[in-house]
């Protein structure tokens, strides 16, 4: 790595606040444009929660360290504030705990927490508190929502999560100030304020990082680069925004990547950008493994074509169209709306979208409706009801979507992309033959469970898909709190609840009319139902494991005609 750089060890209250950076005449921390949002889960806030809480428990006694290393930062000087490459999740996960360690020693320790409070937030929190300039500022799209959330005081508890970035704020601050609350817990205020006092003593002055200082933007990007290549594990997103950064050929094109970048978040909400990209790559060239994946992008965009700025604007592009799927845009996804949302909310069938998200590309309307509900049925009738292996399943879906772009690419029409997108999904489409075995040992779970049954129930009501009934309860035929003397046999049905022989559809009122009754019982009840496949039932002169299984083998004529393949 062709660069020289300098480093400094620093005490938190040097790095942040109105004592930081004391060689230099600029005191704000700031996160560059380009860097991603706050990315912390629960499990690294808690972790570092755990570090500095029994650091802090250890200070003076024997063989305890005298301060606590959080690692290096990277960043640049500037003449306006000092720009912040790396260490964005420590600096503000810190920041974040100093807030509540503010609010608490306000709200329950009188006068004297009351002046601890100002003083964190006058020292720490703000390098200005006259012209309120805050210590750290995070990128333009968490800027306002970090300030309003933790760093005001008093903050707002209801300012509004709008991106994946904003709630993991909101969940950080939660969750460590239930930490600090439960350390504190039973304190009469004198004790409060004095323990309070002392974390806060801890954080400022025996938290040590080491930043290292940089002469320029490409510095940094070499430095991220270095890293990764040496086995240190980032994020994909950061990697990539890196790299499209690195090879920009100019700052105006930074800008336009930056801005591009910013889209991308903004339009995937609180989904997370990796999955996002992982999805769009599969959908242009086919499968790649998560650990792969920065890599590859890499090496095709060096050996391709396409420059960073182009690239940065078909992933702001392909989120719209990626976000449509995953929130059920009515307006972008059509007549396929329905179908789109059974594989999204009640399949969770994520390995469907880099399929989705090349068909809603690449096809006109009818076409992709088509698609939607060909997926839905390939993934119903192979992974679900056949019980088939899924890792089979998601290699053809993932070569489907290839598939579809590169017939569209190829210059030919919506139908004949259709045609060649079912050539392949029918490569495993299962046989009656194994519908019908996998379907004896068919368990669904809760949120399939209702789907399912409910697109059976509609089919066999009427085979045009119009259902009768405003509103349906899914039915437990054995029940899930199930009475052994009303249920003699319940050991032996018990593995069966969730069987799809054992569900069916219940009118409300008849639903708790039955309860958790006795087979008999429950016959005499469904025998009052609309519904012909709860009717259906009353066929069985018991209920038991044979029964359930015999059962799901009747059904599969029906599921043969809603889920199919032409």
């Amino acid at each position: 790595m062709q660069a020289s750089f300098s480093s400094r060890t620093y005490n938190f209250n040097t790095l942040l606040g109105r004592s930081s950076f004391p060689d230099y005449s600029v005191k704000q921390v700031v996160v560059p444009p380009f860097q991603r949002g706050y990315s912390w889960e629960k499990a690294h806030v808690a972790t570092l929660w755990e570090d500095i809480i029994e650091f802090h428990k250890q200070i003076g006694q024997p063989n305890a360290g005298d301060s606590y290393f959080l690692g290096p930062i990277v960043i640049l000087p500037t003449p306006e504030h000092i720009a912040l490459l790396d260490g964005q999740q420590r600096l503000a996960t810190i920041t974040i705990l100093l807030s509540v360690i503010r609010d608490i020693a306000r709200q329950r320790g009188g006068q004297p927490g009351s002046d601890l409070a100002r003083d964190i937030q006058r020292d720490l929190l703000l390098v200005d508190d006259e012209e309120e300039i805050f210590a750290l500022e995070l990128n333009v799209l968490d800027r306002e929502y970090f300030r309003e959330s933790v760093q005001n005081d008093p903050p707002n508890e209801s300012a509004k999560a709008v991106i994946r970035s904003h709630r993991l704020i909101r969940q950080a601050r939660r969750f460590l100030k239930q930490a600090v609350e439960k350390e504190v817990e039973g304190f009469s205020g004198k004790e409060l304020v004095k323990w309070l006092k002392a974390l806060k003593k801890t954080i400022a002055e025996r938290i040590k990082l080491v930043a290292i200082e940089v002469n320029s933007e490409d510095e940094a990007f070499l430095i991220f680069e270095t890293l990764n290549d040496r086995g240190l594990r980032l994020a994909v997103p950061d990697l990539l925004l890196n790299y499209l950064m690195r090879e920009a050929d100019s700052s105006q094109s930074r800008e336009v990547i930056r801005q591009q970048w910013n889209t991308v978040i903004t339009e995937l909400g609180m989904r997370k950008v990796s999955t996002f990209l992982r999805h769009m790559w599969v959908s242009l060239y086919g499968d790649v493994k998560k650990q792969n994946l920065y890599r590859e992008i890499r090496d095709t965009l060096r050996n391709g074509n396409l420059s960073s700025v182009d690239f940065a604007r078909l992933c702001a592009c392909e989120s719209q169209n990626y976000a449509a799927i995953v929130n059920l845009n009515r307006d972008r996804l059509g007549d396929a709306l329905s179908r789109v949302e059974g594989l999204v909310k009640h399949l969770s069938a994520e390995k469907v979208l880099p399929l989705l998200l090349s068909g809603l590309v690449c096809l006109e309307a009818p076409e992709f409706k088509k698609l939607a509900d060909y997926a839905e049925s390939l993934v119903v009738r192979h992974s679900i009801l056949a019980n088939l292996n899924p890792s089979e399943l998601e290699d053809v879906l993932y070569e489907t979507a290839r598939v579809v772009r590169q017939c569209r690419k190829g210059g030919n029409t919506s139908k004949k992309c259709l045609q060649e997108a079912k050539k392949v999904l029918r490569k495993i489409d299962p046989s009656r033959e194994q519908i019908k075995s996998g379907i004896q040992e068919c368990f669904l779970g809760r949120k399939q469970a209702g789907y399912i049954i409910r697109r059976l129930a509609e089919f066999k009501q009427s085979p045009s898909g119009i259902f009768a009934f405003e509103q349906v309860s899914l039915e437990h035929i054995f029940p899930q709190n199930a009475d052994e003397a009303q249920w003699p046999n319940a050991e032996e049905l018990e593995p069966y609840v969730w069987h799809i022989g054992n569900l069916t559809l219940l009118e409300p009122a008849l639903n708790r009319k039955v309860g958790n009754a006795d087979f008999k019982t429950k016959k005499e009840i469904y025998s009052e139902s609309q519904i012909a496949i709860t009717k259906e039932i009353t066929s069985f002169d018991q209920w038991d494991p044979a029964a359930v299984k015999k059962r799901a083998l009747n059904l599969v004529k029906i599921v043969e005609q809603v889920w199919r393949i032409p």
